[in-house]
């Protein structure tokens, strides 16, 4: 989801106007944790659980 008024800031920038300051290494280990989450994901249990879904 986009919004104009966080279009052109960068995340860590958002967050800070919200009062949620986040450091640099803050980030980093969010970007880390999700990229391993991504890597765990199984293509293969992800279509046979739409497939289940769709025959329910």
């Amino acid at each position: 989801m986009s919004s104009p008024d966080t279009d052109d800031k960068a995340f860590a920038d958002v967050l800070a106007e919200h009062g949620r300051p986040v450091s640099a290494e803050g980030l980093g280990r969010a970007r880390r944790s999700l990229a391993d989450a991504r890597d765990r994901r199984d293509p293969a249990a992800r279509a046979a659980l739409l497939d289940r879904l769709r025959a329910a």
